[in-house]
């Protein structure tokens, strides 16, 4: 296919990608429409010729029968980059490579690079993004294979033909890590707006492990697509991505009652995210979070909500929430989960952890807590240990073990 007769849409994207379209396509809209004022004007035929609006009309090149093609094609492409005008340069260089053959794309690009033109700037990424519009796997395998830039190569492919650069895209099966993962993230971005083909792809290159890391990182926004939208395009993805396509529209949600919504319409994959979801949010805003939990019906999903509650709660120091948590949602904690806590809490608030003793299931782990608890909080302030062991029985032998401290006088600080 000629560069020059692709769709008007994929050349605008071309030359966006090589930061020519705006400036140019502006430019000779503008001239063209001044154009027809003035011949409408003097009534006279205007002398630009009538064209369609976003039609280029292009300088006319005539390619020599023989002699040095090379010299011909640098001097063709010298002469219009020089050009100042953008809109006149991108005319003639859409006009050039419309006589380009397969043999030209590499000296042209070469070329380019001798005029001072580096590689990824205006004029060589024009060159190559037209070299994957006319021949995409020999342009594409050229770039990936010298390690050049082949972003906006990629992406025109993916707008003109999804479908071929899809397939050759999963057909590469000996790249590098890195640029497999790349090629594939690209892929996943192009196709943020088609989500049947964006479903089709990731149930491809899920297993793969260079796909799986393009799925986790790949950046994109659903802005165009409602909720409902997305929400039956999950519902409808192959059963091994399924999680993978939740959790991608898991990360555009915004705000934690965003996200928390989104996870009530899929409990049974919101399950590894909940954790953390409520872990943050207890942190900045630990009241609207609980009120989030109280709405939830007892099960896997709720467990794993209490979970980050308290993981939430637990690094803001505040454990009388935490244990506030453990008695109103029992489920899921654990005798061993409830001595964890008590341990982290009694170093600074041995008049919360002490009161969580009791609740242990094992005598000997209740003996081991009081003995580490009060003999902190004995130190950490006497008078309020020893009033709170006049009034509460503790085991015999822990009294016992006290007893000298708990018959020392108080100094004037309380000590």
């Amino acid at each position: 296919m000629k560069p020059k007769a692709a769709t008007i849409t994929t050349v605008s994207l071309l030359l966006a990608l090589s930061a020519l379209c705006v400036g140019g396509r502006q430019y000779v809209d503008a001239q063209q429409e001044a154009a027809r004022r003035r011949a409408a004007d003097s009534k006279t035929p205007a002398s630009t010729p009538h064209v369609q609006a976003h039609e280029v009309i292009p300088e006319k090149v005539t390619r020599p029968a023989s002699g040095n093609n090379r010299d011909w094609l640098a001097k063709q492409l010298r002469n219009a980059l020089s050009t100042q005008d953008e809109a006149a340069r991108t005319r003639a260089l859409l006009e050039l490579v419309s006589h380009f053959t397969e043999e030209d794309w590499l000296p042209a690009l070469t070329a380019v690079e001798q005029m001072g033109i580096g590689k990824g700037y205006p004029g060589w990424a024009f060159i190559l993004a037209a070299w994957t519009e006319a021949s995409p796997v020999k342009a594409l395998d050229w770039a990936i294979g010298t390690k050049t830039s082949w972003t906006a190569g990629l992406q025109t492919w993916m707008a003109r033909d999804p479908d071929a650069a899809m397939a050759y895209i999963t057909s590469r099966k000996d790249d590098e890590w890195n640029t497999a993962m790349a090629l594939r993230r690209s892929a996943i971005e192009a196709l943020e707006n088609d989500l049947p083909r964006l479903g089709r792809l990731l149930a491809e290159i899920h297993q793969e492990r260079a796909g799986a890391e393009a799925i986790n990182v790949g950046s994109l926004k659903f802005e165009k697509h409602t909720t409902e939208a997305l929400k039956e395009w999950v519902a409808t993805l192959d059963p091994g991505v399924k999680p993978q396509g939740f959790g991608m529209v898991m990360k555009t949600r915004q705000g934690f009652e965003g996200k928390s919504a989104w996870c009530r319409e899929f409990p049974e994959l919101a399950e590894p995210y909940q954790g953390s979801l409520y872990a943050t949010w207890a942190k900045e805003d630990p009241a609207a979070a609980t009120a989030a939990l109280e709405k939830m019906e007892p099960g896997k999903t709720r467990e794993a909500v209490v979970g980050g509650l308290i993981g939430g709660l637990h690094d803001k120091n505040d454990f009388a929430g935490v244990f506030e948590l453990t008695r109103r949602y029992p489920e899921g904690i654990t005798h061993g989960y409830l001595n964890d806590l008590i341990n982290d809490a009694l170093m600074e608030h041995p008049e919360l952890a002490i009161a969580e003793i009791p609740r242990l299931e094992r005598e000997d782990t209740q003996v081991w807590q009081y003995r580490m608890t009060l003999n902190r909080w004995l130190e950490k302030d006497p008078t309020a240990a020893k009033k709170w062991l006049e009034e509460n029985e503790i085991p015999y032998q822990i009294r016992k073990e006290l007893e000298g401290k708990l018959t020392r006088p108080l100094d004037g600080k309380g000590k």
